[in-house]
């Protein structure tokens, strides 16, 4: 009984070990799939590519089809060669060519397939491409000073659409001429140029965006300064009073319209006053408050008040740009000043009237008149007092 058992033992491990002898046989001839980069910067509305390397792994020679789907955002445009065929030890490459929509952004991510024929071995890799958007057709759109506005400030914020991973170049120009009054390349979506503008003069501003890959449209604006501006650069204390008095030399008072430029945090904090001899008017009333117990939380005001405009400033809180921008109807009628001797102090207050967020009167803007006859008003001197108070609650 030993012997047989001993016959037997023998026998299954020489059994076994053909079988697994020829199971590695079998199992070595194969291949590896690998992409060259495996990721890859690619740029929307456009084709990008790798290289797919097909590596043979102890003698595989057999033929391995290729594949890949289209996706959403993609489409497969083809291989230059597929199937691919390996000879020898040395790897064989196919280049994989993808077109990304125009509204296409990265990064995206496709499996590629190869399978050796007929219905063989399948290996996968995957290859990942970031895709930067594109710019075509982007317009960006100017929230102040807006096309063919009037009375502008000489200090303007000029403000325009947010795109992420962009860069602006913004340009201030009064004749078209090259070179320009100014230019910058910036990251932001607004800035105040360098340059004081005059008064009653037409201005041309223009942005345009850019990235790796693209650029908008460029985006013009042209706008008209208003005919004297104050500039006070003074900050707005936080629950706080500034107070800007300004000497202005003219006839009379026609048609009044004030432009205010204004960086704060939350523009529905703000109450202003415009005040001559005994005319006042309260052209600026906490937007939005008391409709939301802070009013517009939103920055900034970029504004020109004048009577008959068909936005009240009540009713403004612009998500991009200021917050306040462009003509807009003010809280009381600037009609309170019509027909009042020009020539004196003026006195713009500019209440904060909530704590906790604090700003800055950058300048405030007076024109007056509908037509060229009319006398323009001149600035000779200008005082800011600033208090602070506490409000009862």
């Amino acid at each position: 009984m030993a012997k047989k058992h001993t016959h037997r033992s023998g026998l299954s491990v020489a059994i076994i070990a053909a079988l697994s002898l020829a199971g590695m046989e079998l199992s070595a001839q194969t291949f590896n799939l690998s992409a060259v980069p495996p990721i890859v910067d690619a740029c929307a509305n456009n084709t990008a590519g790798t290289t797919i390397r097909v590596a043979p792994v102890n003698g595989f020679n057999d033929a391995v089809f290729l594949t890949a789907p289209d996706g959403p955002k993609h489409r497969i445009m083809g291989w230059s060669a597929n199937p691919i065929t390996p000879s020898g030890s040395f790897p064989v490459m196919s280049q994989l060519a993808v077109y990304f929509f125009p509204t296409a952004t990265g990064p995206i991510t496709i499996p590629v397939t190869g399978q050796q024929i007929p219905n063989g071995i399948m290996k996968t890799v995957s290859v990942r491409f970031d895709v930067t958007p594109s710019l075509i057709g982007v317009i960006l759109q100017a929230f102040t000073p807006k096309a063919n506005q009037t009375d502008i400030g000489w200090h303007p914020r000029f403000a325009w659409t947010s795109f992420p991973g962009v860069t602006f170049g913004a340009e201030l120009d009064d004749d078209g001429v090259v070179p320009p009054i100014e230019s910058t390349l910036t990251p932001l979506n607004d800035i105040r140029f360098n340059t004081t503008l005059e008064a009653n003069t037409q201005y041309q501003f223009s942005v345009q965006a850019q990235n790796s890959c693209s650029t908008t449209n460029l985006r013009i604006v042209n706008a008209t300064t208003a005919q004297v501006c104050f500039l006070v650069d003074q900050p707005i204390p936080d629950n706080g009073t500034l107070v800007s008095t300004v000497g202005v030399a003219g006839n009379i008072a026609e048609n009044l319209r004030l432009t205010l430029g204004i960086d704060h945090p939350r523009a529905g904090d703000l109450k202003v006053t415009l005040n001559r001899l005994d005319r006042t008017a309260v052209v600026l009333d906490r937007p939005g408050f008391p409709a939301t117990s802070t009013g517009c939380n939103k920055a900034n005001i970029e504004t020109v008040l004048r009577d008959g405009e068909p936005l009240n400033n009540e009713n403004q809180c612009e998500g991009a740009g200021p917050a306040l921008a462009g003509p807009l109807s003010p809280s009381q009628p600037m009609s309170t000043f019509e027909g009042v001797a020009a020539t004196g102090d003026w006195v713009l207050t500019v209440q904060d009237m909530a704590p906790q967020q604090s700003g800055r009167l950058i300048e405030w803007c007076l024109s007056s008149g509908n037509s060229p006859g009319d006398t323009p008003l001149v600035a000779f001197e200008d005082d800011v007092l600033q208090t602070s108070f506490e409000t009862s609650q």
